[in-house]
């Protein structure tokens, strides 16, 4: 008896259960189901419903939904080494059951829910906190939280952690939400959120009001005022891309100084009036060519956790993407690359940068459509041939 209400103290302050529980349940009304113990945990965990705890002296699964709501609390979560990270939907508020579902997820990528169990309540349904590995540095406490509006990640630490780890964040995050709006079949008024900040505007006529502005390109918007603002590179630390060992893409910080050097150019330099007529009609006679799969793959690989959404705006079949999404064994990266294997050998599609080029500004990533453009531009990265090889600068570090 004394274990069974620890067990039960545990499930409804923590959330957390063991197999051999569930088991003792799923026994008495075997007989009227027609699955089994593990079937139905396997289906839960591919619902988001459920996650593995990562602690066995907790238990075994971490059911979210199960959890009562955190205090009523107007406070602004706030982190000592960076701001909060909001995620903004579309549909203008946070989907019912939506959090729960991206806590599961989380915990199926390795996150370590953080609670000790003696202390007051530390997770609930709309606020809960993980440990996130960053090898071979130490954890860092990663803090979730959902308000009515949208949902903000902080930092619980005050030493910043290495640059990897917020790309790592973001990466795992974006990736959440489109598995999880694949899965629960939401719109795309909830597929296609924007991360943002707290709006901290000065001149903003709202100041006193807290709300959230809303990250476009290299500026933040607020949603009130409707003003933008340049981003912060404070803030920014949370939107640098990695570069894998091997790429195709100059540094992101190269990309957009040529590309702020190339906007500034006027026409009082004949000369540079002629080298910009010269860059434009190159990329236009480009645009129109056929790419190779490892060209693309290795410009777009940032995305590949929106492998999907990239698979229907280049008309992918639904059922090839559906056999795609099932096949647990394969990552999102295989997946892209299938993906754009499909596309570039189809015979019936046109085939061309330009297709790329408009697919990415339909997913409004037009990072990557500027990215793509000044590759198509530079000379020494492509060569006219039937036989056309992509040759690697030395990347800029």
């Amino acid at each position: 008896e004394n274990v069974q209400n620890a067990e039960r103290n545990r499930f409804q302050k923590l959330g957390l259960f063991k197999t051999s529980t569930v088991e003792c349940i799923f026994n008495k009304h075997s007989s009227k189901l027609e699955i089994t113990l593990e079937a139905f945990l396997a289906l839960l965990q591919y619902l988001y419903i459920l996650g593995p705890s990562h602690d066995n002296s907790l238990g075994d699964y971490f059911l979210p939904c199960a959890l009562v709501h955190a205090p009523e609390s107007d406070d602004i979560s706030t982190s000592t080494c960076v701001d909060p990270l909001l995620l903004v939907f579309g549909c203008g508020f946070v989907p019912k059951g939506f959090f729960s579902s991206l806590l599961a997820y989380l915990c199926q990528k390795g996150w370590k829910i953080a609670c000790k169990p003696r202390r007051k309540p530390c997770l609930f349904r709309n606020e809960s906190s993980f440990y996130v590995d960053v090898e071979p540095n130490p954890s860092v406490k990663l803090k979730l939280r959902a308000s009515m509006e949208y949902l903000e990640i902080s930092i619980q630490q005050t030493e910043k952690p290495p640059r990897k780890f917020f790309h790592e964040v973001h990466k795992i995050i974006s990736e959440g939400i489109s598995n999880i709006c694949i899965s629960l079949r939401y719109d795309e008024s909830v597929s296609k959120p924007q991360f943002g900040f707290y709006c901290n505007d000065q001149s903003c006529s709202s100041n006193d009001i807290k709300h959230f502005a809303v990250v476009e390109e290299m500026k933040v918007r607020c949603a009130i005022s409707n003003k933008s603002t340049m981003l912060e590179a404070e803030r920014n630390i949370w939107f640098e891309a990695i570069e894998p060992t091997s790429t195709i893409m100059t540094d992101v910080t190269d990309l957009q100084s040529t590309s702020a050097t190339v906007e500034e150019q006027t026409d009082n330099s004949m000369v540079t009036s002629n080298t910009d007529g010269k860059e434009n009609e190159q990329r236009n006679s480009y645009v129109k060519t056929q790419p190779k799969k490892d060209e693309v793959f290795n410009l777009v690989k940032i995305i590949s956790a929106s492998w999907y959404e990239l698979a229907r705006e280049l008309d992918i079949s639904t059922n090839y993407r559906d056999s795609l999404k099932q096949d647990g064994g394969l990552s999102d990266d295989t997946r892209l690359e299938k993906i754009l294997e499909k596309w570039i050998t189809s015979e019936t599609k046109p085939v061309t940068w330009e297709v790329i080029i408009n697919a990415l500004e339909s997913l409004e990533r037009i990072d990557l459509v500027k990215k793509i453009k000044m590759y198509l531009i530079k000379p020494q990265k492509r060569v006219s041939s039937h036989d056309e090889e992509l040759h690697v600068p030395n990347a800029k570090r």
